[in-house]
């Protein structure tokens, strides 16, 4: 246990340094009617709020995605003799699993925040930051309990998710402006639970900024606002928990 601890607090420091260098300051540039300029700020800005959001997405998802597909062996035999039921296993290995990786999203988000030189560094800004990294890291820990109900072999489990993950950065916008895409790309992003925190992120980064705020949340169609976005990563961590209950509960059935 103190091993895991260990793990994710080295994870998040290193995460926390490794940010705040490639992106230090980013958020305290003053746009203006030079383009070049603009553009570059504009990039690390969206850069940022991707890059961020797929750590604390991807970290969380693969840190959960494997707990239940490689203790199917045990699960088996402890379960036909009685030992718990499958809502007990279920829930009680969500609840603790989450008492230990919610330190890192806690401690990326928080530590990196001030390196920005965002423009809005009030309590508010920072605690809606924090927030969003703890909502994106619940959902993708959700996401990854579901997933690893559906198999039985860790391996599988693990590479599946590696392709959602793959579809969610496209969801998010990482390889193409969802202002300027097609219609199945817009679908894609409606159900990647990652452009949702993208946007809150990027939202921060333009907080009093209030000239080219919603000429450039238009342009990358950032449209949902900040209660939307909260409002769906709530939605989608109850829709991946509830699933995954049930499918464990099916399958349990089956034994």
């Amino acid at each position: 246990m103190y091993k895991r601890q260990g793990g994710v607090f080295g994870n998040a420091l290193f995460a926390v340094m490794l940010i705040s260098s490639m992106y230090y300051n980013t958020g305290a540039f003053n746009l203006s009617w030079d383009m070049n300029k603009n553009k570059t700020a504009i990039k690390d800005w969206m850069g940022l709020s991707f890059y961020i959001g797929n750590d604390i997405f991807a970290w969380s998802l693969l840190s959960t995605v494997i707990p239940i597909p490689i203790r199917v062996p045990l699960y088996r035999k402890e379960r036909l003799a009685g030992m718990f039921s499958a809502h007990s296993y279920y829930f009680s290995l969500w609840l603790g699993t989450h008492i230990l990786t919610i330190w890192y999203p806690l401690i990326v988000s928080a530590g990196t925040f001030y390196f920005m030189g965002m423009k809005d560094e009030s309590a508010a800004n920072f605690w809606d930051w924090v927030l969003t990294s703890l909502l994106i890291s619940v959902t993708g820990s959700s996401f990854g309990f579901m997933w690893g109900t559906f198999f039985n072999s860790d391996t599988q489990a693990v590479s599946s998710s590696i392709v959602f993950l793959l579809i969610s950065a496209l969801g998010a916008g990482q390889f193409i402006n969802l202002g300027k895409t097609t219609t199945i790309v817009k679908i894609v992003s409606t159900i990647t639970p990652l452009r949702y925190s993208v946007e809150k992120y990027f939202r921060r980064l333009l907080s009093n900024n209030d000239m080219w705020r919603p000429a450039l949340l238009n342009l990358f169609a950032f449209n949902k606002g900040d209660d939307e976005c909260l409002y769906v990563l709530i939605m989608f961590i109850t829709f991946f928990c509830v699933l995954g209950w049930l499918v464990l509960i099916y399958k349990t059935s089956k034994l």
